[in-house]
């Protein structure tokens, strides 16, 4: 458990520290369809992902993914959605800290 946890401090730390850089960027969007991102495999094919450093698009290249069909396990279609990258930081960075949370207190004495 303790493992996990510094894993996951590890990460917060990161997820931080990338929020806290002031960059402009053109390829500023995240593409997230059901649980995974939308990524380039090495021959720039759509793939979908699990990373913890999701690609980056460009709005061009969002409008291009949204054009897409994407659909789950059971062949219903999943709708694309489209986060600035700070904002599907931040919010991996709350996920974070909350699993942290319940994991610090459901390891401390009773």
């Amino acid at each position: 458990m303790q493992k996990s946890i510094a894993e996951l401090e590890i990460r917060r730390l990161a997820y931080q520290n990338h929020l806290e850089i002031s960059v402009l960027e053109k390829a500023n969007f995240i593409v997230e369809v059901g649980a995974l991102t939308v990524g380039l495999d090495s021959a720039n094919h759509t793939i979908m992902e699990n990373v913890l450093y999701p690609t980056q698009y460009t709005q061009k290249a969002v409008n291009e993914i949204l054009e897409m069909k994407f659909k789950d396990g059971n062949g219903k279609e999943v709708a694309p959605k489209v986060f600035t990258w700070r904002e599907w930081y931040r919010a991996k960075l709350n996920e974070i800290e909350a699993v942290i949370d319940l994991l610090t207190v459901n390891e401390s004495p009773q």
